[in-house]
């Protein structure tokens, strides 16, 4: 009988954190477009026209794309994320992505929410961050043995750079057609509330009224340990392209770091 295992490719991490910073780098450019032609082609496949799958926050951000390392050793992108912390953003001039998802989709329930939460954070010196840009190709997607591996790296990686990075809460937004937020629940993802009343799903503007819940992470749940677990050596294993101010000095030794 066939090792199902056996039959799947060997994967590699690239993170790319704040590429305004290492455009320079012809390695980290060269994963950047990459990266852009993945989200493009990610999102293109399931979104009408005028759903985009970058703005402004993307040139600050960090990417941490999934790859299949093909037989000549080059690297074929299946999956990323995208994660901005409120740092970050407020360094940059840029919207903090929650809030800016809330005001722009006119959820206003859910703009009071977010704001209580930033205000929180600031007074209790907690650094809290912006998951979003789940994206991966709808071939990998159809295919349920590899859908399911990705699944757990998305996982794994995630709460990684989380643990790395001291971010201690984080939002994201759950597309409800695509059951992310299902998913991300199961990772220990909680539904955005507001003066204790959970709220409700409701059109996210920048993808052309598509339902979405908006979540709030505080402590990662049992599964998403496990991932993180599982797939420790992948996370170990990664390239970095980062500006050397971006990276916690612990981590350097364990990645490749690439500095404009």
């Amino acid at each position: 009988m066939t090792n199902v295992v056996s039959l799947l490719p060997k994967l590699k991490v690239t993170v790319i954190d704040c590429p305004v910073e290492t455009w320079r780098d012809d390695a980290s450019r060269e994963a950047f477009n990459q990266l852009v032609q993945l989200k493009l082609d990610g999102y293109g496949s399931e979104y009408s026209h005028g759903a985009l799958p970058l703005d402004g926050v993307d040139w600050v951000a960090t990417h941490i794309m999934t790859s299949a390392v093909e037989r000549d050793g080059t690297l074929k992108p299946l999956m990323s994320l995208r994660i901005a912390t409120l740092d970050r953003c407020e360094e940059y001039n840029m919207p903090f992505p929650a809030l800016a998802l809330a005001n722009s989709s006119g959820a206003e329930l859910h703009r009071k929410s977010v704001e209580k939460t930033l205000e929180r954070c600031r007074e209790n010196k907690v650094r809290i961050g912006h998951s979003s840009s789940w994206t991966v190709l709808k071939s990998v997607r159809e295919n349920k043995i590899m859908s399911n591996l990705l699944k757990e790296v998305v996982a794994a990686v995630h709460f990684s750079y989380e643990e790395d990075h001291g971010i201690q809460e984080m939002f994201c937004a759950g597309v409800t057609r695509f059951k992310a937020d299902i998913y991300q629940q199961a990772l220990g993802f909680e539904l955005l509330q507001l003066d204790g009343k959970v709220l409700s799903p409701f059109a996210q503007k920048s993808l052309n009224g598509e339902f979405v819940n908006m979540l709030l992470q505080r402590t990662p749940s049992p599964l998403a340990t496990e991932c993180v677990q599982k797939h420790r050596d992948l996370w170990l294993n990664r390239t970095v392209f980062s500006d050397a101010r971006h990276l916690p000095k612990e981590q350097q030794p364990q990645a490749q770091l690439k500095a404009a």
